[in-house]
């Protein structure tokens, strides 16, 4: 469990370092081709944000930045790229990678919505981060494995629990909106000490075991 953590604690800190274009990762192995295949495929499917296929080379432990993934993509031919992100019919290898790529740019989805809500000030309960996540499709059948998937997405592109209290680091318009709110339902002020995650989904109620 404290691996676990500690793993995640460093995936969140390559996430940010990648977010503010920080080299990381400079000891770890390069991308196999089949690692920079499916990253590229990741970068079609999420409209060529970088960001999501170095989260995934990162999260295999493989070493990669901005310009390297954008050299993969131009050292293709102009037909090539354009089949990056189109479900191939064969080969086997090619139908695998594609799939693989599909659950990534998925989980990219969730991850982007989340991020929005955090943008307004607020952290979305695990139900609303699930039933966004139902509209992209890919989600386990069984609700308490659906609780899982949402942490190891968390795990995966540095999100963690939390809640965001008003503050004067939130817009204007947006701090006077939400406190509206806070005011309406607690009768008080809310603590002005803010923090911004790269994202946060507020887990405080109980999460279902295995």
């Amino acid at each position: 469990m404290a691996e676990s953590r500690a793993r995640s604690k460093q995936l969140a800190a390559q996430v940010a370092a990648l977010e503010r274009g920080q080299p990381v990762g400079g000891g770890l192995p390069k991308a196999t081709a089949r690692m920079q295949s499916v990253a590229l495929r990741i970068y079609a499917m999420t409209s060529f944000d970088a960001i999501a296929p170095l989260t995934y080379l990162r999260s295999l432990s493989r070493r990669a930045d901005g310009d390297e993934i954008r050299a993969w993509y131009s050292a293709l031919t102009a037909e090539q790229q354009g089949e990056l992100a189109n479900q191939p019919a064969h080969p086997a290898a090619s139908v695998r990678q594609w799939s693989e790529a599909e659950r990534f740019a998925k989980e990219y989805q969730v991850v982007s919505w989340a991020k929005s809500q955090n943008k307004k000030g607020v952290a979305p309960s695990p139900g609303a981060a699930l039933r966004s996540a139902a509209t992209v499709g890919g989600l386990p059948p069984k609700q308490a494995s659906r609780y899982r998937w949402l942490q190891r997405v968390m795990a995966r592109w540095g999100g963690r629990k939390g809640t965001f209290a008003n503050g004067d680091q939130l817009p204007r318009e947006v701090f006077e909106a939400k406190v509206a709110v806070d005011l309406r339902r607690a009768g008080r002020f809310v603590s002005p000490r803010f923090s911004r995650p790269h994202f946060a989904v507020h887990l405080a109620a109980p999460v279902p075991g295995p």
